[in-house]
């Protein structure tokens, strides 16, 4: 009789448990059914930094950071140069040229910018691309620049300004975003010329 007791209390504490179950199920399924909302309780940041080409020293010639090339005329293009800097912030790392100009008009012909960097990376750094961001001035422009750079190797970006003949100048401004591939991630460095 004790064993049959054991055995009628075993089998009805493992009813109880299956029953338990079957309605923890139950309900799961019919408030998955019942409920289509899900909310998730966090905070998501989207904030974005680009990989900066921090690791590059941006060489000065005569104390500025462009040297401007205007050959074929005794008027120049640039009537002075207001400054020249490179600025390594949070967000990015950026050369900017600012340029007072010619009031009138000029001869045609190829205004050169030339911006020169050291990779101080310790692995060759490859892939240089360029891509536009903004041209207010309506002057044609063309680029260039050192695709791949060696540790310790020194690359030039190059902005090409056309003048047409008797154009008159305008001012506004000039900005580029240059990239490179360092070790597998593509970093970056914008560049910027405004002329006033």
């Amino acid at each position: 009789m004790a064993k049959y007791k054991r055995k009628h209390k075993k089998n009805s504490v493992l009813l109880i448990g299956i029953v338990v179950i079957a309605i923890l199920i139950f309900i799961s399924v019919g408030y998955s059914l019942w409920s289509d909302t899900l909310h998730i309780n966090g905070t998501a940041n989207t904030k974005y930094k680009e990989p900066k080409l921090d690791t590059i020293t941006v060489n000065q010639t005569d104390g500025k950071y462009f040297v401007v090339e205007d050959p074929t005329s005794s008027i120049k293009f640039v009537k002075r140069v207001k400054g020249t800097s490179v600025n390594n912030g949070d967000e990015k790392i950026e050369a900017v040229g600012n340029y007072e100009i010619r009031t009138w008009n000029v001869s045609g012909r190829n205004v050169k910018f030339s911006l020169s960097f050291t990779n101080n990376y310790p692995v060759t750094i490859t892939n240089g691309r360029t891509e536009l961001l903004e041209n207010t001035t309506g002057y044609s422009i063309t680029t260039s620049q050192t695709e791949t750079i060696a540790t310790n190797g020194t690359g030039t970006f190059t902005i090409i300004v056309t003048l047409k003949e008797n154009s008159s100048l305008s001012t506004g401004t000039i900005k580029y975003k240059v990239s490179y591939n360092v070790d597998g991630v593509t970093r970056y460095l914008y560049v910027t010329i405004t002329f006033e």
